[in-house]
């Protein structure tokens, strides 16, 4: 068997063209096609872990709002006070008049729950008193 080297050459040359025009013509079309798809894949993903975050915060507003119309209705808490101010506009008043807001008021600890460990009134600085409860008789 004899090898005829033009025919050889020829036969490497004619590989190298097919495989540029498979190149061209096909391979990178699909693969266009193939990340198009990826993407539009991608984007409806990220579109639905949105809209499933937004059905979430929803939910969790619609439990506040039964909790709140059932605080209401029962006359529980802040509710049991015959005309109450919601926390949201008693903050909103006390930053405009530029006192204390309850973020800002320094927590002091109860009584009861030091149990006699070095907890003496000095130290605790001076009582506030909550403004949606009345005060003590």
């Amino acid at each position: 068997m004899e090898i005829r080297w033009y025919q050889l050459l020829f036969q490497i040359v004619n590989f190298g063209i097919l495989i540029f025009l498979l190149n061209r013509f096909l391979y990178r079309p699909i693969l266009k096609i193939v990340e198009d798809r990826n993407k539009k894949i991608e984007d409806s993903l990220k579109a639905a872990e949105a809209t499933l975050k937004e059905k979430e915060k929803i939910n969790e507003l619609k439990k506040l709002a039964a909790a709140e119309a059932g605080a209401r209705k029962e006359k529980r808490g802040l509710w049991a006070d015959p005309s109450p101010t919601p926390p949201w506009e008693w903050r909103a008043q006390r930053r405009s008049k530029g006192q204390q807001t309850t973020q800002e008021i320094k927590v002091v600890p109860n009584a009861r729950s030091s149990r006699g460990r070095g907890h003496r009134a000095e130290d605790r600085g001076p009582l506030v008193p909550c403004p949606s409860r009345p005060a003590a008789r």
